[in-house]
């Protein structure tokens, strides 16, 4: 008989351990999960060994965990009793499991056995999964799991920065989800919900949720995202919101910009209301004018209030 293994308040079989994330306790299809230490029971379990069919709860565990974690805020260290089928060789299916830890409280002694490292502070990575919870760490490659805690110097590689981790990116990929801050000063950063960016160059994508303030580099703000920007260019597609001070914006499809100063190009179903700067309207664009030099081209529309 396995012997048992106590984490915090449980007491847990180490060979049925398992990763998997959640958006705070909300997984696919909107199922939430039971609270600590209560078994979640799947009722469409089938076996199947393929991702559309197996009926059961996902995750990583010592034997298939190539397929890493998703994109969700929420890490969680699990148990799982019942059955398991493995996917692919790289992800498991399981058909009754349980939350032993989430996040900070997942010891760090556990992280090795699905694939990641655990950065000490000071450490240069250059390969692999990492789990950053400490400061002074400098990327050159791999990938970086910046967790409540973490700090990285960003200057290659990929990097996922979650809740209160913090990311100075230079180089690389870099996404910044639910609470994550990033400063960039070159590099490719994605911002998702509640994600932060500060942008000083490089290039950033910020969708819904999403918040940028932007003094240099290349921004495209979608539904939802938000930018403020200072210097730079941005191009703001459907949903987007920009507050330009400076720079140059084009705005489409829906993208909004509130314009203090810089140069504006409206475009079809683009909106911008001026209070400074330059303007220029064209083929279904709008423009509200408090202030500054508005040119109107055909198809395009300036509502004049100065």
């Amino acid at each position: 008989m396995q012997e048992l293994t106590k984490i915090g308040r449980s007491r847990v079989n180490p060979d049925r351990l398992f990763l998997r994330a959640s958006e705070r306790g909300v997984s696919y299809g909107g199922f939430i999960r039971n609270r600590l230490g209560i078994w979640n029971d799947s009722t469409n379990w089938t076996g199947r060994p393929t991702c559309e069919a197996c009926g059961g709860f996902f995750g990583i565990d010592e034997e298939a965990n190539d397929f890493g974690l998703l994109r969700r805020p929420t890490i969680e260290l699990c148990e799982w009793r019942g059955d398991r089928v493995m996917i692919d060789g790289d992800k498991i299916c399981v058909s009754s499991y349980r939350l032993i830890a989430a996040d900070e409280d997942i010891p760090d002694d556990f992280f090795p056995r699905f694939g990641f490292s655990v950065a000490r502070e000071g450490e240069d990575v250059d390969s692999g999964r990492v789990i950053v919870r400490v400061g002074g760490v400098t990327q050159h490659g791999g990938h970086c799991y910046v967790l409540t805690g973490g700090h990285v110097e960003q200057h290659d590689g990929r990097c996922w920065v979650y809740k209160d981790g913090v990311d100075e990116q230079h180089g690389g990929t870099c996404e910044v989800l639910f609470g994550g801050r990033n400063d960039q000063h070159g590099g490719t950063c994605w911002l998702y919900k509640d994600g932060i960016n500060e942008q000083q160059g490089g290039a950033c994508e910020v969708f819904k949720g999403g918040r940028n303030d932007q003094h240099g580099g290349m921004c495209n703000v979608y539904d939802g995202g938000s930018n403020e920007q200072h210097t730079g260019t941005c191009e703001v597609h459907n949903g987007g919101i920009n507050e330009q001070y400076a720079g140059v914006c084009y705005v489409k499809n829906g993208g909004r910009n509130e314009q203090h100063g810089g140069r504006c190009w409206v475009y079809k179903d683009g909106s911008n209301e001026q209070y400074a700067g330059e303007c220029y309207v064209k083929n279904g664009g709008r423009n509200e004018q408090h202030a500054g030099t508005c040119e109107v081209h055909a198809g395009g529309r300036n509502d004049d209030r100065r």
